[in-house]
């Protein structure tokens, strides 16, 4: 391995090792260069690829350098020390967010596993959360008037080198740390799948499907994991566009005992079911809710079964306005050794009767629709829908030749209108409590909103998969902030004043001061900006505060010390 040497690229010195090796062939050797990091006034900074160098590599180098662990160097939330030029910029959002990241955790992950790239990566998704509709190329005017861990631009180009330094090894080191921080006590973990649509064609998960957004655009999917009781997503996969769900839940377990997550109880949507998938999760003894199809025959069995009984002053519950009833279900599920070769699974139905209201008359219209097709010979419903509910004749020609209304299915689907269904593992369960389990799952959905209109993944433009990789991880990073700031706005009753989007632009303006050789200082805080940023317990100097915050301020610390606690 060569000493390294230094190449200028627009400005910029960049360090480079080269080797040179055979080609069968040719007369010459042919040359290959890596760019391990670059070289400063400040000295050599290196990048993932050096890291991934071996010991002996690295010395052949002939460089120094500081390890991320020594480098790493964090910020003091007050003041910082005196600057050696006169800035005025707005702070408020870096405050606030640093203060979240630094709660969780997220900031000590990012740094033991990225390094010095850990701030870029910060900034990024701030700058994503502050500016949900801006492009990335944007970012060099966010920085100008901006705080942010990183303190320095980064232009499109950098941005995009950032996303393809970022290596599936570093993300899955991250998600393993960032597990064992938020595992919740119940241990249930809400699993659901989106879709990203793709400008690009050269993504190797691009691929054509049914698109979730109804765009005519190819798509790439997206699996994500939240943990129900911290409200925090803690896995995430990205998949080949043309996956369905139900496909995905091995693979799923198998992931998520490589992060350490072993036994999980899985919350899954009824796009999840298959046969094969719940015998897999019994074998397996993972604890699970999944929501099933009303048009299942074990299903219309069950609500025939159960009807009469079911739709009684004793099945109803008052709170939830909905009848109630439990059907075991019996799985043929091969065991080793002694005992029966089935497992149970507890099916439980439940009965709405406005919700019977709302669907009796979607299908009613849904069924006029299709007889007015049928009668004007001009289908556009699917054939597959049509026959469901219709029985239709063809010609030789294959051309409309009569049809009929299929009146036991039209019947059957009446008397399902209402009903839904949940199957789970877990016996000692009751139905209100696994009701209750299943639309937790909703915040997964309203993270995929804020995935997709949040965070600027509603559609990708990535030209190659490493930068869509990278990216991506930036997002979910961006993802775990938001969610615990939603969580905390939920918590703290902020929601009763502020939107998400009023808050963020409410403490956005907050500014700081920085003057040649002295100390920096706060702009003033109003009553508005210091509610929320105690409620996140932001630490600023006393004075920053504003004079009502500063006395309720004082008056705690006074009771802490009269009970001898830490001020």
């Amino acid at each position: 391995m060569s000493k390294a040497r230094v190449q200028k690229i627009k400005g910029i010195d960049y360090v480079y090792i080269e080797s040179s090796h055979r080609v069968v062939g040719r007369r010459y050797p042919d040359h290959t260069r890596v760019y391990i990091g670059k070289m400063t006034s400040e000295g050599f900074f290196p990048n993932a690829k050096f890291y991934a160098l071996s010991a002996e590599e690295k010395k052949a180098t002939g460089l120094t350098w500081e390890s991320s662990a020594e480098a790493k160097n964090k910020r003091p939330r007050g003041r910082p020390f005196a600057s050696s030029i006169g800035i005025r910029k707005f702070r408020g959002t870096d405050l606030l967010l640093s203060t979240i990241a630094t709660t969780i955790g997220l900031d000590d992950d990012l740094a033991k596993v990225f390094g010095d790239r850990a701030p870029q990566i910060a900034s990024i998704a701030y700058y994503l959360m502050a500016n949900p509709e801006a492009p990335l190329y944007r970012f060099s005017s966010w920085n100008r008037l901006h705080y942010h861990p990183y303190r320095e631009d980064i232009p499109s180009p950098r941005s995009s080198e950032l996303f393809g330094s970022i290596t599936e090894d570093e993300i899955q080191r991250f998600l393993r740390l960032r597990v064992t921080r938020v595992a919740g006590n119940s241990g249930w973990l809400a699993v659901d799948t989106t879709s990203i649509s793709s400008y690009s064609q050269a993504l190797s998960l691009v691929a054509k499907r049914h698109n979730k957004d109804h765009e005519r655009l190819d798509q790439v999917n997206l699996l994500l994991v939240f943990d129900q009781d911290t409200d925090v997503p803690v896995f995430y996969r990205n998949l080949r566009g043309n996956i369905t769900d139900v496909t995905t839940v091995e693979n799923t377990l198998h992931d998520l005992r490589g992060l350490g997550i072993d036994g999980a109880s899985l919350v899954l949507d009824r796009g999840f079911y298959s046969d094969d998938n719940v015998k897999t999760l019994l074998k397996k003894r993972y604890p699970f809710t999944i929501g099933t199809k009303t048009s299942l025959s074990f299903v219309r069995q069950a609500i025939r079964q159960t009807r009469t009984r079911m739709l009684s002053l004793d099945s109803y519950d008052v709170g939830r306005k909905v009848f109630h009833a439990i059907v075991p279900i019996a799985y043929a599920v091969p065991v080793r050794g002694r005992g029966p070769n089935s497992k149970t699974a507890y099916l439980h139905l439940y009965c709405s009767k406005e919700r019977e209201a709302d669907e009796s008359a979607a299908l009613m219209k849904k069924l006029r629709d299709m007889r007015t097709q049928l009668e004007s010979g001009i289908l556009t419903s699917p054939r597959k829908t049509l026959d469901m509910y219709f029985t239709i004749t063809l010609d030789s020609n294959g051309a409309l030749a009569s049809f009929s209304e299929n009146t036991q299915a039209i019947s059957d689907a009446m008397d399902r209108c209402g009903f839904f269904a949940l199957l789970t593992s877990e016996k000692h369960l009751d139905s209100m409590e696994v009701l209750t389990i299943y639309r937790l799952k909703d915040r997964v959905e309203k993270a995929y909103n804020n995935f997709k209109d949040r965070l600027q993944l509603r559609r990708t433009r990535c030209g190659n998969d490493e930068n869509f990789s990278g990216k991506v991880f930036v997002q979910f990073v961006a993802l775990i902030l938001l969610s615990r700031l939603r969580d905390k706005m939920a918590e703290t009753s902020l929601y009763e004043s502020f939107s998400f989007r009023k808050l963020m632009d409410e403490v956005d303006v907050i500014e700081y001061f920085e003057y040649p050789g002295q100390q920096g200082h706060w702009g003033e805080i109003t009553a508005k900006q210091g509610t929320i940023l105690r409620a996140f317990h932001v630490d600023l100097p006393l004075e920053a505060w504003p004079k009502t915050i500063q006395k309720e301020i004082i008056k705690e610390q006074k009771a802490k010390k009269k009970f001898g606690l830490k001020v």
